[in-house]
């Protein structure tokens, strides 16, 4: 496995080429996604002492349930699907929360006052987060391989 270090530096060297590519328009949630993707939501969060992990803070604590259903190296770096099962838990985690919030403190949130994202926005967010993976897992498989070599 690189190191993280190796694994942010490339990642984010590989952006600009993947720019090319996307919108103009959807520039913003593509950064995002594949910035958010290499920091936060990497595959290496179903490591406890990760950097991923500790950058979510007290917070990283709520990423236990994952960790103990996804060993390292098994879905979590299948490409697409760990990023899937990544932001599908995140979301459950944030459908929780706002539950409690609702239930514990009569809230009621009102989803037409959020800002409104197309699902172009979500669907270039998402992108980003997939093909941060995508390259996390080709410099996994690439590092592997060069280390039987040498």
């Amino acid at each position: 496995m690189a190191l993280f270090k190796t694994h942010e530096v490339i990642n984010l060297s590989a952006l600009a080429g993947f720019l090319y590519f996307v919108p103009r328009e959807f520039f913003l949630p593509f950064v995002f996604g594949y910035v958010f993707g290499t920091f936060f939501l990497s595959p290496d969060i179903d490591i406890e002492h990760s950097k991923p992990s500790r950058r979510w803070g007290p917070l990283k604590h709520a990423w236990k349930p994952y960790r103990k259903f996804s060993r390292h190296r098994g879905s979590s770096h299948v490409p697409f699907l760990g990023s899937f099962l990544r932001v599908s838990y995140l979301g459950a985690l944030v459908f929780l929360v706002l539950l409690a919030l609702e239930i514990g403190f009569s809230m009621e949130f009102n989803l037409n006052k959020l800002p409104h994202f197309t699902y172009d926005w979500a669907f270039f967010a998402f992108l980003g987060i997939c093909l941060a993976e995508l390259v996390h897992v080709l410099v996994d498989v690439l590092w592997s391989f060069l280390k039987r070599i040498f």
